[in-house]
């Protein structure tokens, strides 16, 4: 069939049409595929280098060797973008050896003095996307560092006790003093903060303590912060604040319940009492249940604990943490003489062993004259005797009569009889009033001359406290042993063990 005029006409337009709006559909495509692949380029592995790290380095040094420089004002942008082709870095102050990292160019300028750059890697790493960790730039020629455990360089004294407390409460514990942290808490906010002046300890159970020794850091900026990362705390105080309230403050804020000014009475026979500033445990756990921990502050004339004390409470469950409220010298601490008689089963050689000790001198089956005149005499044969001042002591191992032992007082000679059958604490009493000397013999009444002085502990041990011209004396037969015995008791005292 033909095509009229007016049918032609109609076919024409149509074409036009079509050809119209394919031209319109072309265009707005490409252009829309170009601006699309603009955004992409921005961050795509084209405008980045990807490096396999040959060694452990920081970002800031890597950049370096790349030969390439960053300007303070580039700063926050470059770590956004960075983050987001990074995203299963968790550091960039410490980078480990073998992990591929991409570094977007767009705000790196071409340093001509910086060593020639690494190679590329040929295999771009694939890790498993996550939220981003905030991330820190260091300062130039710094790292975060692990410090010493007995390092006080430009540590201050409250630093220093914090971080005694959390070693002790969860193991090792990494600390970062230099570099920034940055932190993208929304679309439109940033924060970041310098580890400087805020330094951060790391702990064991993946809890990032921040501390703010100058308290600057707002309320809400802390909020923003944990709101997004709740591991992060934040311990704020102002350096030379009571450290015992700021102590409080952060065991709280790490999830502790704290018992205020308490005592710990722990043993047996023999007990020990340690008064503790603070008794803690964690919220979720039963007080019974597990191990206490006590925390005490320890002032420079307070007397330090010794280590044979601290592990005796954490035999018995009670770990013990000191605290130094300030600088102390490394002076040693004198120890307690300690004699040990333990074992002996023989009552004469207990009795000599004593008397030794005390500081006299025992002679055997000395044949004594109790009479001064020609025309009699009267004979005593002493199992043991010595000399105490002006008259002379004896133990028999025999029954005298009274009027035996009146008549040899009267002639200047002190005598005790003793039952090979009675205890060593039957023995030891006897021995004790034979001298003469003052004496203490209950713990509650021992304690106070035995500990030694502003000791945060008192020892409440079952004993002999005496004195005699040849010194100071605690007779005990206490089971501690020997080396805690040597440690714990005041200094002044010589100890004899039985």
């Amino acid at each position: 069939m033909g095509l009229t005029y007016s049918n032609s006409r109609r076919l024409v337009s149509s074409v036009a049409l079509f050809f119209f709006i394919f031209v319109t559909l072309t265009v707005t495509f490409a252009a829309t595929d170009s601006a699309v692949r603009s955004r992409r380029n921005q961050t795509s592995p084209a405008h980045s280098l990807q490096v396999r790290l040959a060694d452990d380095t920081s970002l800031h040094q890597l950049i370096q060797k790349a030969g390439y420089s960053l300007a303070d004002k580039d700063v926050a942008v470059f770590l956004a973008e960075f983050s987001t082709l990074n995203e299963g870095l968790k550091s960039i102050s410490s980078i480990k050896k073998g992990t591929v990292v991409r570094l977007p160019l767009s705000h790196l300028a071409k340093d001509t003095t910086a060593p020639a750059r690494p190679q590329k890697s040929r295999r771009p790493a694939t890790q498993k996307k996550k939220a981003p960790d905030p991330v820190e730039i260091p300062r130039r020629n710094t790292e975060p560092v692990m410090l010493p455990e007995h390092s006080s360089a430009r540590r201050p004294q409250t630093i220093q006790a914090i971080r005694r407390l959390v070693e002790e409460l969860y193991g090792v514990v990494v600390m970062e003093q230099a570099g920034l942290k940055y932190f993208s808490v929304g679309q439109r906010s940033e924060i970041s903060f310098d580890t400087t002046s805020f330094p951060l300890m790391v702990l064991s159970n993946g809890v990032v303590l921040v501390l703010d020794p100058s308290a600057a850091l707002p309320a809400e900026i802390r909020q923003m912060i944990r709101m997004v990362w709740p591991e992060y705390v934040f311990a704020s105080y102002r350096e030379g604040q009571d450290l015992r309230t700021v102590i409080d403050n952060l065991l709280v804020s790490l999830g502790y319940t704290v018992s205020r000014d308490r005592t710990l009475v722990a043993g047996g026979h023999s007990q020990i009492e340690y008064h503790a500033d603070f008794v803690i445990f964690r919220k979720e756990d039963e007080l019974l249940e597990g191990d206490l921990t006590a925390v005490t502050f320890i002032s420079p004339q307070d007397r330090e604990l010794p280590e044979s004390l601290v592990q005796w409470f954490r035999a018995r469950d009670i770990r013990l943490i000191q605290l130094a409220t300030a600088e102390k010298g490394s002076a040693g601490r004198a120890k307690a003489e300690v004699a040990e008689l333990r074992g002996l089963t023989d009552s004469r050689a207990f009795v000599e062993s004593i008397i030794t000790r005390l500081g006299y001198i025992p002679s055997r089956d000395v044949v004594l004259s109790l009479s001064d005149r020609k025309d009699f005499t009267y004979k005593l044969r002493a199992d043991i005797s010595f000399a105490s001042g002006p008259r002379t002591k004896v133990v028999e191992f025999a029954d005298l009569s009274e009027q035996e032992i009146a008549f040899a007082r009267k002639r200047g000679i002190d005598i005790i009889c003793i039952d090979v059958r009675e205890d060593d604490q039957a023995v030891l009493k006897k021995l004790i009033d034979l001298l003469g000397v003052a004496h203490i013999d209950t713990p509650e009444s021992s304690a106070a001359y035995i500990t030694p002085r502003n000791a945060k502990y008192r020892l409440a041990l079952q004993g002999v406290y005496l004195k005699t011209q040849k010194g100071t004396f605690f007779i005990t037969d206490s089971e501690l042993e020997t080396e805690l015995l040597r440690d714990i008791v005041d200094p002044g005292l010589k100890v004899i063990t039985y």
